[in-house]
């Protein structure tokens, strides 16, 4: 049911020429969702943690965080987001008194509490991840890699992070 959700909304962002095209060509375009989650685990919980971001409603989670263990914790949701492969939302987490990042098929269980949440300004899926490498956050690392044949290729043909700068070699690698 989540999924379908997904889908549904990905589907009415497309504008209408797109839409047309879909709808007279069989196989014209195909929206291919891959994830690494169980996609069971988080499915039962999606549609609580999206009614809590809309209607400002805090959750209360069993979270099996893979550095802290599995934990109660009182959170604010603020957005649903798929990403790396997965289905995350950001939340306020009370326990840490600063944003977290939560993978949904971690969850265990979840109530929606009765207590509401005034959102912080300012705080976008687009601010959140603003810098980070997909979902990774924290101070720059220069990082300097080398590629070659087919991999050099690829590197060139598409920017993968804002602040990435590409060095060609005479050899036809790339740094």
């Amino acid at each position: 049911e989540a999924v379908r959700r997904v889908r549904a909304k990905i589907e009415a962002g497309l504008n209408d020429s797109v839409k047309d095209k879909r709808r007279t060509s069989v196989d014209a375009m195909a929206v291919d969702i891959a994830s690494t989650e169980d996609p069971r685990a988080g499915e039962k919980f999606f549609g609580d943690i999206e009614r809590a971001c809309t209607e400002y409603k805090s959750l209360e989670i069993e979270y099996d965080s893979v550095s802290s263990g599995l934990g109660v914790r009182l959170v604010d949701p603020y957005f649903l987001v798929f990403r790396a492969s997965a289905f995350y939302f950001v939340a306020w987490c009370h326990r840490r008194k600063d944003f977290r990042t939560f993978r949904v098929d971690r969850i265990r269980e979840v109530r929606v509490s009765d207590q509401r949440f005034t959102r912080r300004k300012g705080v976008s899926v687009k601010s959140y991840f603003e810098g980070s490498w997909q979902l990774y956050t924290g101070e720059p690392i220069e990082v300097k890699v080398r590629f070659t044949g087919q991999a050099a290729r690829v590197v060139t043909l598409g920017k993968h992070h804002p602040t990435e700068w590409i060095e060609r070699q005479k050899d036809g690698s790339v740094h």
